[in-house]
């Protein structure tokens, strides 16, 4: 569609909850009630969508090269809550969705938060 603007945001999971501490995730909350408002009040003209990634491994973004480790039926935890996926996202993965929530596969979304977590939350 020409002229339309999009506008996905990156911010965290803990804005619908976790254990992170109160103001941080009153932030991120707040963040996507913004993402909402912006999704409203800009339609048609813009779409605006939250990137919620979960556990990301940080080191995986230096050590790109390496792949990820994993024993067969090994758990991967987050604050020992058990990861479907059985791994840490990386950067890549929520970079995918950024392109996808940029372009215009994603023209008639709007106003919504997709959690990149591996399945870690399923609201």
């Amino acid at each position: 569609m020409d002229g339309l603007s999009r506008f996905p945001q990156v911010l965290a999971v803990y804005g619908i909850g976790g254990a992170s501490g109160v103001t941080y995730a009153a932030s991120k909350a707040a963040l996507i009630a913004l993402t909402k408002g912006i999704a409203h009040e800009g339609a048609p003209y813009v779409t605006a969508n939250a990137i919620l990634p979960g556990p990301t491994n940080r080191q995986l973004a230096e050590e790109r090269t390496k792949p990820i480790q994993i024993q067969e039926n090994e758990p991967v935890n987050w604050l020992g809550i058990p990861i479907p996926i059985s791994r840490k996202g990386i950067p890549e993965d929520i970079a995918h969705t950024v392109v996808f929530f940029s372009s215009d596969a994603s023209e008639y979304i709007t106003g919504q938060s997709l959690h990149v977590s591996g399945g870690l939350f399923m609201p």
